[in-house]
């Protein structure tokens, strides 16, 4: 018994002797404390995870606190260039464990690799077909945005208008971008369904969703763990039954792009839209270099899988935004019908569309305001340590991160940060400045791959702007600022 105690009262004191070092003599003690309990604790940062708070309340303590904040015992927040998103980014920093839990069907995607050495030969497989050279001259691309957009999303916007119905136009430009860029990974006539009201336009908006409900426990897995099987907080059966119907889907997605890989594209636009350009790089090449071949379609179909949620929460936010600034900036819509009309071409080319500044301004604007991928990007300080702002010495195993919401609010950048003023991106003067500090596809050597793909697949906006159904667009909510939310639409018309 003796024994027993002196061993519980010799690991509390060395739990305690931890506790002082680390919140009062470590490096991470200079940091400014972003909470009173940041030194002890994470709970109070984890509760603001939950009630989807971080990114706000994180950007006033950097205003109030500095750049470099401490958010927890060993995790700290930067919102600077030089020693800071730089330092983080673009060097080997890993991604944290819990990363890993991306994926489906039991398989690895990109973002779940946690080192640049483990990503980059995944991302060398599909890297050609994401490139700004190839994007900007994909004839498939180009024929997918003109069915998709040009065929059913502008007349539905029409008839909206029309008929004076309330609409929920997040939900509707999500079904578009899952539309689209399910068509570049898989072919058109396996993602045609996804842009109308379906089943598999359901299992992509509303089941997988529920899926990651739970992502938050992540940072807990032995809880985590627990929990699923006490089904205690947790849900067990809705992931079940949704991952099951996103088995369904992307088996069927699959099923159809392997049968059309093998049609030659020719000059038939038929061929060239149903081409799963994307199932159709990456296949092969992870045939070729997997040890057990009889999965490359899973892995093939996980890893695309993923490309199509992205592009979803990307594209989507992107344009529910843009339209509704829009539908308050009418002398807007005109200048950019001006902008378009000054082409005189009835069919611009990409490269004509991205020479528009005022175009680019407002998508420009849009991105940098409300932005898609807000982080936090968490990374590990790797065993050299590293400088962060003025502090020196941050240890190895400190968890670092950014917050692109504060990134793209710095009042010294981006005057009057919480106005949308697409003319601040107009001229040259600043403009290399707030690129520095502009990340809305992310940081450094694991920038978004589809960058170059979602700044074309904008296309979109020479088309809606140029219809009548905007001026009669009104959003029902001013809580636009909101970072987690439908904007619900009401015509007025």
């Amino acid at each position: 018994m003796a024994i027993a105690t002196a061993l519980i009262a010799a690991l509390t004191g060395l739990w305690i002797a931890r506790l002082v070092y680390t919140a009062f003599l470590s490096p991470l003690a200079a940091v400014p404390s972003a909470h009173p309990l940041a030194p002890f604790t994470k709970l109070w940062l984890l509760w603001l995870r939950r009630t989807d708070r971080e990114h706000r309340v994180r950007y006033q303590l950097h205003r109030k606190l500095g750049p470099v904040i401490r958010l927890a015992p060993r995790e700290v927040s930067v919102n600077c260039i030089d020693h800071g998103v730089s330092s983080v980014y673009k060097s080997d920093f890993d991604k944290p464990a819990w990363f890993a839990s991306f994926g489906f069907f039991g398989q690895k995607v990109m973002f779940a690799m946690l080192s640049s050495r483990e990503q980059g030969p995944r991302k060398r497989m599909v890297a050609g077909i994401y490139t700004n050279s190839y994007v900007q001259s994909s004839l498939h691309l180009e024929l997918i945005l003109k069915k998709l957009v040009a065929g059913v999303f502008v007349s539905r916007v029409r008839g909206w208008a029309s008929e004076g119905k309330a609409v929920d136009i997040d939900r509707e430009t999500k079904k578009l971008a899952v539309a689209c860029t399910a068509s570049y990974m898989f072919g058109l006539d396996a993602a045609t369904r996804l842009l109308v009201d379906s089943v598999d336009s359901e299992v992509l908006l509303g089941s997988f969703n529920e899926d990651f409900d739970d992502v938050f426990w992540n940072e807990f897995p032995r809880l985590r763990a627990w929990l699923l099987r006490t089904k205690t907080i947790l849900r067990r059966s809705k992931p079940s039954e949704s991952q099951q119907a996103i088995k369904a889907l992307a088996a069927s997605m699959r099923d159809t792009a392997e049968k059309s890989m093998y049609a030659k594209p020719g000059s038939s636009e038929g061929l060239l839209s149903s081409y799963p350009v994307a199932y159709a790089c990456l296949h092969p090449k992870i045939e070729e270099s997997s040890k057990d071949s009889s999965i490359a379609s899973i892995q093939a179909t996980s890893e695309l899988l993923d490309h199509v949620i992205a592009g979803r929460d990307g594209l989507s936010s992107t344009l529910t935004f843009l339209m509704r600034q829009l539908s308050l900036h009418k002398m807007l819509q005109q200048q950019l019908r001006e902008e378009f009309t000054a082409l005189h071409k009835d069919d611009p080319t990409a490269q004509d569309i991205d020479s528009l500044p005022l175009l680019d301004a407002v998508l420009m604007e849009t991105m940098r305001l409300y932005p898609s991928g807000l982080g936090p990007f968490t990374r590990i300080v790797p065993g050299s340590g590293v400088q962060l702002g003025s502090y020196e010495g941050i240890p190895a195993g400190t968890t670092v991160s950014a917050t692109v919401w504060a990134l793209h609010r710095h009042e010294e950048v981006f005057p009057e940060p919480e106005e949308w003023r697409p003319e601040r991106w107009l001229g040259t003067a600043d403009r290399a400045e707030m690129m520095k500090w502009f990340y809305a596809f992310g940081f450094g050597n694991r920038t978004c791959i589809g960058n170059h793909f979602s700044m074309r697949s904008q296309y979109i906006l020479r088309l809606d702007s140029t219809t009548a159904a905007y001026p009669s667009l009104t959003f029902d909510s001013d809580e636009e600022c909101r970072v987690y939310g439908v904007l619900a639409v009401r015509n007025q018309c």
